[in-house]
């Protein structure tokens, strides 16, 4: 085994140690809030959102070298490259999963019953806050090792691996197709932070996507 494959394998396992340990403060904070506190299930939600927001700023000192690391820089120049790519690829998916069974859809997680709540936190809470621990700390702690692909793979396939987690009830095909979603989000937004450096591509990548699952949901 090559000393670089080594040295991938290692930088990779220790990637996978920072999510599971987020993955866990997370699950505490989203059960503080449901079980202890007695919140709605939305704001659970938030709560996790939030964990990946203050554990990537807190860690991105000691992993990324602090927030140029995590990509908090300011690039337009490909804004419009990764709307756009994002934009026809939710719509090829909200297709493609429209053609799924319904039967297996039983088992979704109940969707926030206010339109506007819905919005704010798919469109405006998600995406920063995901983006930041994803394409943020783990995609820039692994582009920092110097494994260019490596670090838009493994977050997108991590990214994808989260989704299966509120939505484990559902149909083997919905399930499916959700994950399929989830992994080619992944992989646009880590392939455009790593050609620009800045994290608003993913940002903006991910909220375009959402927005096109959103309008859809409502339709």
């Amino acid at each position: 085994m090559s000393s670089q494959l080594r040295r991938a394998i290692r930088d990779a396992a220790v990637a996978l140690g920072i999510f599971f340990l987020v993955l866990v403060l997370g699950s505490a904070a989203a059960w503080l809030a449901m079980s202890v506190l007695g919140l709605p299930a939305w704001a659970s939600s938030l709560m996790v959102q939030l964990t990946f927001i203050c554990a990537s700023l807190t860690m991105a000192r000691f992993l990324t070298g602090g927030c140029r690391g995590l990509g908090l820089i300011l690039r337009t120049s490909g804004l419009f490259h990764a709307s756009l790519a994002s934009i026809v690829v939710a719509v090829v998916l909200v297709w493609a999963i429209s053609l799924v069974p319904q039967e297996g859809a039983r088992g979704l997680p109940e969707l926030v019953g206010d339109p506007l709540l819905l919005a704010i936190l798919t469109l405006l809470v998600a995406p920063p806050c995901e983006e930041m621990f994803f394409r943020g700390l783990l995609q820039g702690y692994i582009m920092g090792r110097e494994h260019r692909r490596l670090s838009m793979v493994l977050p997108a396939i991590l990214f994808s691996a989260v989704h299966a987690i509120p939505f484990r009830s559902a149909g083997v095909a919905m399930l499916s197709a959700i994950l399929v979603g989830a992994l080619a989000l992944g992989l646009i937004a880590g392939y455009f932070r790593a050609a620009n450096g800045s994290l608003l591509h993913a940002v903006l990548a991910h909220f375009w996507f959402n927005v096109v699952g959103y309008i859809a949901m409502m339709i």
